[in-house]
Order: structure tokens, then C-alpha cells, then sequence
């Protein structure tokens, strides 16, 4: 992923920052630690498949956190939707933003 995320950055003229995870269980991941800057700017998150949004989610909150803007874009090879392990689209978390 890494790869395509900077062909990306080559096409926006922006930097690659990349999001360190751990999958602690199949709807439970912890991203603790990002490369690259991200302050003030535009995010784009790139992943090879959404099934639960759990990687999605922990990945905006370190951007959030890190001070990227609040505006953050998406873009998945695959895009499926576990309902077993998913949230409803649309239901505001604690801190208040949707996660569709």
C-alpha cells in the first residue's frame, strides 16, 4: 500500500505520511504512530480492503490527533461491509464525527 499511497502523493504534490498499526483482534485495532508530517494538511488514507472500518477509523484518529486537516479522504481496492463486526454507517462515536 505504501507504494500506490505515494503515486498518490506524487499526483496531489503532497507528502506520504504512513500510520502504524497492530491488529489487536479482528475488530480492534491500535494505531499508535505516524511517519511523516501531517500538520495542517490534507489527509488521504489508503488501504487495500475495508471490512469493519476499524483500521479506517484508528488510522483518522492518529491524523486527528497529529493535526492533519479535518477533511480526510478514503480510497480502498476493496470495500466490503462486515455487518457482524461494523457499525451502522452514520452513527456518531464520542467524539462526535459519523463514521460513513
Amino acid at each position: 500500500m505504501v507504494k500506490l499511497a505515494e503515486h498518490y502523493a506524487s499526483l496531489l504534490h503532497r507528502p506520504v505520511a504512513v500510520v502504524r498499526k497492530t491488529r489487536m483482534t479482528g475488530a480492534t485495532v491500535r494505531a499508535e504512530e505516524i511517519a511523516g508530517d501531517v500538520a495542517d494538511g490534507p489527509a488521504v488514507i489508503v488501504d487495500d480492503m475495508i471490512s469493519t472500518g476499524v483500521t479506517i477509523e484508528a488510522a483518522a484518529r492518529v491524523l486527528l490527533a497529529r493535526g492533519a486537516a479535518p477533511a480526510i479522504v478514503v480510497a480502498a481496492t476493496h470495500g466490503l461491509r462486515n455487518r457482524d463486526l461494523a457499525p451502522e454507517p452514520d452513527t456518531p462515536d464520542a467524539s462526535g464525527y459519523s463514521r460513513a
